[in-house]
């Protein structure tokens, strides 16, 4: 299943910041996989072991633990 998420998530990734547009979930047995358009143009997927979503002081998300 292909989840488009909107608003899109700002995410932290191994490759730097972006917005997740795109949730790809293959069922149980499988990672989900998140598709994010870095800030530099780029677009990646990232497993879920691998992005955090961006620091958001309203949902008193302040620190983000890689």
């Amino acid at each position: 299943m292909i989840l488009q998420l909107n608003p899109p998530v700002p995410m932290t990734t191994p490759k730097g910041s972006g917005y997740a547009n795109f949730l790809v979930d293959r069922g149980m047995e499988f990672d989900n996989e998140w598709v994010v358009f870095l800030n530099n143009g780029e677009i990646w997927s990232f497993l879920n072991r691998e992005v955090r979503p961006e620091k958001n002081i309203t949902y008193e998300r302040t620190v983000i633990n890689a």
